[in-house]
């Protein structure tokens, strides 16, 4: 948050923030893996509205999975960026930048 918004503190930065789950449908254990169509159903049933109600929303696919989850069933989204588990923190990093810039793009885009 801090690359998208570094004039802010953490309490603005979270009123301009919405996070959600592609899938809000849990594993069977932490990490596991949710069988596509059940992936798909959940995308369907919940993201896809949560997005519709925010149609001028800049949105970051955080990580693979949600990445895939929402290419694979037709939602757009504007950035890509690693999920902040991944392994390599430096590709992370860039991934996070990349995003910020498109978000700052877009913001500025729009003024």
């Amino acid at each position: 948050m801090d690359l998208c918004l570094p004039d802010m503190d953490v309490t603005e930065q979270f009123r301009l923030t919405w996070y959600t789950n592609a899938v809000k449908c849990s594993a069977h254990k932490s990490g596991g893996r949710i069988p596509g169509h059940v992936s798909d159903n959940c995308v369907n049933t919940y993201l896809k509205h949560e997005l519709a109600a925010l149609p001028n929303a800049f949105v970051i696919a955080l990580g693979r999975k949600a990445e895939r989850r929402m290419q694979r069933n037709g939602i757009k989204f504007d950035a890509f960026a690693f999920h902040p588990s991944a392994r390599d923190q430096a590709t992370a990093l860039q991934t996070w930048v990349s995003a910020a810039e498109a978000f700052k793009r877009a913001k500025s885009s729009k003024a």
